[in-house]
């Protein structure tokens, strides 16, 4: 077993996924239609994203109506968007409103304004983080995400 593999059991085992931690199937993220048919033709670029209150990474929600009404209206440029995606369901989310993820993201929080710093988690199995102070996930490893409709406003 690689180094990151064992670096995921060891996350795994000591935050694994519960019953009672969000789960995601489908995420939303807004944006202009020049951004969501590049998304579409070239996949997420990470060093196109930007930095929020959890670090440089891809803000999406769980609500169609939220990505369109405060990402996909503020576009810029000829229309807005909502990118649809399907999420890994393997994918490691951690729920910050769980006091043992709140903890491990407490190691990485120092990190959020070093624009690399999603390459840090990924290495480090985590692959995004849902807070419902902005009602999303911040997605560090694009490739969790599969993108199945592109929605124009």
């Amino acid at each position: 077993m690689n180094l990151r593999g064992l670096i995921n059991n060891v996350i795994k085992e000591e935050f694994s996924l519960t019953e009672e931690r969000e789960q995601f199937d489908i995420l939303y993220h807004g944006t202009d239609l020049e951004s969501a048919m590049s998304i579409q033709q070239n996949g997420i670029d990470m060093s196109k994203a930007h930095g929020g209150y959890f670090g440089w990474g891809f803000y999406t929600t769980p609500d169609i109506e939220l990505a369109k009404s405060n990402y996909g209206d503020f576009s810029e440029g000829e229309g807005s968007a909502v990118l649809e995606f399907k999420l890994d369901p393997n994918a490691n989310i951690l729920d910050l409103r769980d006091e043992q993820d709140f903890e491990l993201w407490k190691r990485y929080n120092r990190l959020i304004y070093d624009k690399n710093a999603y390459k840090k988690f990924v290495s480090d199995g985590i692959d995004g983080l849902w807070d419902d102070s902005f009602d999303g996930v911040v997605v560090y490893n694009p490739n969790v995400l599969k993108l199945i409709n592109i929605h124009n406003f």
